[in-house]
């Protein structure tokens, strides 16, 4: 911005040419609100309008000038007396990125909130683009202060630039809703550069854990790609069902690395879709969830992560055995390299225990572990395979089903 400013010397005044840039602006109490009608869908399928008006606005301007060659700097502090702000703007979202954190982790933070959104800035393209932003307020104070040219000259320019503003107020106030275009088109460029930096903090892969990426099979519940759905369909209380996703979904529209996501529907009641997401690679690892509540406030769980070839030892932090039995049990892993063990207690049906095998002394990454089953009132037997112990944050869960003297308990998802 260029102003007229004058220069003191005796009875004249000297005109001097100055050149404005502004660096930054600090708003605050954006919390303390008047009014506010939030976010809403206007024409078209992704355009957004919403308003706020608050009671007073303290706003803090940082900035240079240069003066005669020399670069000086400026703070200026102003109090907007009952700002009001309309804006509308265009959300477009990476639907993949949307797949990845959708659910917890995108509550997680601002930054995985705004992941999704689409940004291309290397060709100027923003998925959040400001179409207006309008401002009006009633009344403003203002005063600036000046450093850099010294005392008297500091204070000169301060009184003038100061008594410029103060003159023209009027004409602010009433220039400021023209400004909705420049204002939008500021907002939408400070957006472009600031948006893929907050959504670096929030790559899922930091995330969620590493080792539950990965699945080529979901069990229990029916898998959602991010374009193309199939649906399982329903079945009862304590029973669990399987989807192989390559066939769930045609070859040309799920590829390897593509992230799938598990949506629950409990019939006449809400849909979920189930944290977290997945990510395909083909005859990899199978997928198990348990869902518990009622029709409209349920939640369902990872609780397995095996590999789908039935040669391949299952590595875990975490082993689980769910008693869909019809007896009370208890069962105990056991380290086959040093003979130690650890024992649940006795637990009834509809129940699940674990253990951890680091909690046996002597384990060592890669133990192997048989888990014991015990019927109570009837037989001893060993669960379908064993475990590898790792530490993965993964769990191996398995699930007993029969009666005391007949029963098996099988890994999930093998």
């Amino acid at each position: 911005l260029d102003f007229p400013l004058h220069i003191p010397v005796g009875h004249w005044k000297i005109p001097l040419p100055a050149h404005f840039t502004l660096i930054n602006i600090t708003l605050s109490d954006l919390d303390d609100f008047k009014t506010l009608h939030p976010a809403r869908f206007l024409s078209g399928n992704f355009t957004w309008g919403g308003d706020l008006a608050l009671r007073e606005l303290p706003v803090t301007l940082r900035g240079k000038m240069v003066v005669l060659g020399k670069e000086v700097s400026f703070d200026a502090t102003a109090q907007l007396a009952a700002p009001s702000l309309h804006f509308e703007l265009i959300a477009a979202f990476n639907r993949t990125k949307l797949c990845e954190v959708w659910g917890s982790v995108m509550d997680s933070s601002p930054s995985c909130l705004l992941w999704p959104m689409m940004v291309q800035p290397e060709e100027d393209i923003s998925g959040l683009n400001v179409t207006s932003l309008r401002v009006n307020v009633s009344d403003f104070t203002f005063n600036l202060t000046v450093s850099g040219l010294g005392s008297f000259l500091n204070d000169e320019l301060g009184k003038q630039l100061t008594s410029i503003v103060n003159k023209n107020k009027a004409n602010i106030i009433a220039m400021l809703p023209s400004l909705d275009a420049r204002m939008a088109g500021v907002a939408t460029s400070g957006i472009l550069e600031t948006l893929p930096k907050l959504q670096s903090q929030c790559h899922p892969s930091v995330l969620q854990p590493d080792t539950i990426v990965g699945g080529s099979q979901l069990d229990v519940l029916n898998v959602q790609g991010c374009a193309y759905p199939t649906m399982l369909p329903g079945f009862d209380v304590d029973q669990s069902k399987c989807m192989d996703v390559s066939s769930a979904m045609s070859t040309s529209s799920v590829e390897e690395g593509d992230p799938i996501r598990a949506r629950a529907h409990a019939v006449a009641g809400i849909h979920k879709l189930v944290d977290p997401a997945l990510r395909y690679v083909p005859n990899s690892n199978a997928a198990s969830f348990e869902c518990s509540g009622t029709t409209l406030a349920y939640h369902c769980d990872l609780v397995s992560v095996v590999p789908v070839d039935p040669n391949v030892l299952p590595r875990a932090s975490k082993i689980c055995v769910i008693n869909h039995a019809g007896f009370v049990m208890e069962f105990s892993a056991e380290n086959t390299r040093t003979g130690g063990q650890k024992a649940t207690g006795r637990y009834p049906i509809d129940q699940t225990q674990c253990i951890e095998p680091v909690s046996v002394d002597g384990t060592r990454e890669g133990d192997q572990f048989k888990m014991h089953v015990h019927a109570i009132l009837g037989k001893r037997q060993d669960t379908t395979r064993d475990i590898l112990y790792a530490n993965n944050n993964l769990t191996a869960t398995f699930e007993c089903r029969g009666t005391t003297l007949d029963y098996s308990c099988k890994l999930l998802g093998a």
